[in-house]
């Protein structure tokens, strides 16, 4: 018998029922470790990934025995995974469905259908994303076997694209109404000044005019026109002061870092 003829010929039985040994061997190495994969993962509270290791082996291919711990275990987990569901919602109570959701920095849904989506358990940090509405971050801690955990997140009114244009003022912390304060104090007090010194040397000159030419004058009534015009004096002095320093306070360069404050829709 030629080598190419010993080739074509058959395999005996007894060969054929070690290569299918071997093979069934193979595929019931794989599946233990599956199965002991998953018992690791499920130990440090992996479920979701734990989980797909239970459904690698209870497949068929697997050895019976491995199949029905994997079987039991797989219910077991999934008792415990918990489910979450996210509602994302305006101010005003409008339910947003077109929303982003990262949780841990990892994407978890690319939109909203009100359907739970399981989650490992333990504490993680959510993000949420939607257009003209700044993202919104929220820690939420997830316990093993809670189902349907409500996470419930509000955006800021999304701004129409017809709203105004924002009104900006040159309110600065730098500056705030110091300025206009002092502006005011300055106008006050120099007008009472002006009021107090024309009225003050209306009586000088009636006393010059009087008792003033025979040098008569007495305390009593040069007392109370010398009071007047030195409170003229202070009066403008202090007006002058503060429409100089409201002068520099309103012209002087930002400094840095200055905020200006924006009214209005952005």
């Amino acid at each position: 018998m030629t080598a190419r003829s010993i080739l074509r010929a058959p395999l005996p039985a007894a060969a054929l029922i070690v290569l299918s040994a071997q093979a069934h061997a193979a595929g019931g190495e794989a599946c233990a470790r599956a199965a002991e994969r998953a018992q690791d993962l499920r130990g440090g509270g992996k479920l979701m990934a734990a989980m797909e290791e239970l459904r690698a082996c209870v497949q068929t291919s697997c050895p019976e025995f491995v199949r029905r711990d994997c079987a039991r275990w797989q219910t077991e987990v999934e008792a415990s995974l918990p489910t979450v569901v996210v509602r994302a919602r305006t101010r005003e109570g409008r339910d947003l469905t077109a929303v982003r959701v990262t949780v841990d920095g990892a994407a978890w849904a690319d939109g909203l259908d009100g359907l739970a989506k399981p989650l490992d358990p333990g504490e993680h940090r959510f993000r949420f994303e939607t257009a003209d509405a700044p993202a919104v971050e929220q820690p939420v801690v997830v316990r093993e076997g809670e189902k349907l955990r409500a996470v419930d997140v509000v955006f800021a009114t999304p701004v129409p694209s017809d709203a105004p244009p924002a009104a900006v003022t040159a309110a600065t912390p730098g500056r705030g109404p110091w300025p206009w304060v002092l502006a005011g104090v300055g106008v006050a007090a120099a007008g009472t000044g002006a009021v107090l010194g024309v009225g003050g040397l209306s009586d000088y000159h009636g006393l010059q005019d009087g008792c003033g030419r025979t040098g008569a004058c007495t305390s009593s009534q040069v007392s109370p026109v010398r009071t007047r015009l030195w409170v003229a004096d202070v009066a403008l002095v202090v007006g002058a002061v503060s429409l100089a320093v409201a002068g520099w306070l309103a012209l002087r360069p930002l400094p840095d870092g200055a905020v200006v404050q924006v009214t209005g829709a952005l």
